[in-house]
């Protein structure tokens, strides 16, 4: 999945948000938004990539830059994300995604994609003064608006997904973290999802996101 948008026609609050993280944007005019969908990916990765202390980031990066070798060997260009170094730094990726069109919100607080349904995730973020096409807004509709059973509503064991109401989530927390908790490396309403199955992560790669996942509540 990429998107590449022209740097002066973002919205004021994408620019402010370089300027006060010391980008400088006189030198590009193109940001560059990448994910992946379904499960090629994580099937891509090799052991070197595992082996390192952020494996998925370093496929991504590694990736991009062995492309842009070839396809724009004299740009110059900065991954504003992943940056480990870096990471009080926020980047709201969601934002973006909406404005490429990829991103609509879930009753369980995953991003959902007409084409990947909640299989799919921002992998980089990079300002260059590349000279590609830029990328029209994808027009679609929810895939949660024409779900008429919404099981994900029913299938959280944490009560903690609604449809016309916030989502619960310090119940969804608190349940991640008890001992006989079903979401210890999985999200139950998540999975139970009907939209796009056939990208659905495979269990190694569900039990990865949600391990690291849980880490995160637990500190």
């Amino acid at each position: 999945m990429q998107h590449i948008f022209d740097l002066s026609s973002l919205p004021r609050r994408f620019i402010e948000t370089f300027e006060n993280n010391d980008v400088d944007l006189k030198k590009f005019n193109q940001l560059i938004l990448l994910g992946h969908g379904g499960r090629k990916l994580w099937h891509a990765m090799t052991n070197q990539d595992f082996a390192q202390p952020h494996p998925i980031d370093h496929f991504s990066c590694t990736t991009f830059n062995e492309a842009m070798s070839q396809v724009a060997p004299n740009s110059e260009y900065k991954i504003l994300y992943p940056d480990h170094d870096h990471n009080h730094v926020h980047y709201n990726l969601q934002q973006l995604g909406q404005l490429a069109g990829w991103h609509h919100s879930s009753p369980f607080r995953v991003g959902i994609n007409s084409e990947f349904g909640s299989w799919f995730a921002y992998r980089l973020l990079v300002i260059a003064n590349t000279h590609f096409p830029v990328t029209k807004k994808v027009v679609s509709t929810s895939p949660c608006h024409t779900c008429l059973e919404k099981p994900c509503l029913t299938a959280c064991p944490a009560s903690a997904v609604h449809y016309h109401q916030e989502y619960e989530w310090q119940k969804c927390f608190d349940y991640r973290v008890t001992d006989d908790s079903l979401c210890h490396n999985r999200c139950v309403a998540r999975l139970a999802c009907p939209v796009a199955k056939q990208h659905q992560y495979t269990i190694d790669q569900v039990n990865y996101h949600y391990d690291l996942s849980r880490k995160h509540i637990l500190k």
